[in-house]
């Protein structure tokens, strides 16, 4: 935006300004495919109070990214309106291991890269949490993400049975 002064013995309320209809960062237009979504797949059946979970990475127009460049933090909560990690339930290297972990195996909070087809997986543990929990999967922008990651919609609900 450049600001121009019409009548330089007035004060700035008479300035005017143009805007540009490029936007631009750092010199380059803006690339839509450095924005993506995770979308996930169906969750798999509990087996020892467990359940796996895959993921997708797709590019702005919903194809899957085929980069390994993606990194996503992905936060197991007891709401779908809290990133406080639910305390008992942890998340784990999936039983078909999916992506490469990059901090947090058995906790509440993982920080995973894609494969080069876009994907990753979890096992949600229980952890002998009795009653049939329902916990809740976010997903962001990891560090050293070489895209902006943003979920493709709401939390994943994940209900473990009674």
């Amino acid at each position: 935006m450049a600001w121009t002064n019409t009548d330089p013995d007035t004060t700035p309320s008479a300035w005017s300004s143009t805007v540009q209809t490029t936007t631009t960062i750092t010199g380059t237009a803006i690339d839509p495919d450095r924005f993506v979504h995770i979308t996930w797949g169906s969750a798999g059946a509990e087996v020892s109070s467990a359940i796996d979970i895959t993921a997708t990475a797709r590019d702005y127009d919903g194809n899957v990214l085929t980069s390994d460049t993606v990194v996503v933090k992905v936060v197991v909560s007891a709401s779908a309106n809290s990133l406080a990690p639910q305390g008992t339930v942890t998340l784990t290297a999936a039983t078909i291991a999916t992506g490469t972990i990059m901090d947090g195996d058995g906790t509440g909070t993982m920080i995973i890269e894609t494969t080069t087809a876009g994907q990753f997986a979890v096992k949600v543990n229980e952890n002998g949490v009795t009653g049939g929990p329902s916990v809740y999967l976010h997903v962001m922008e990891g560090p050293g993400s070489q895209v902006h990651v943003r979920a493709g919609g709401a939390p994943q609900l994940i209900t473990f049975s009674a």
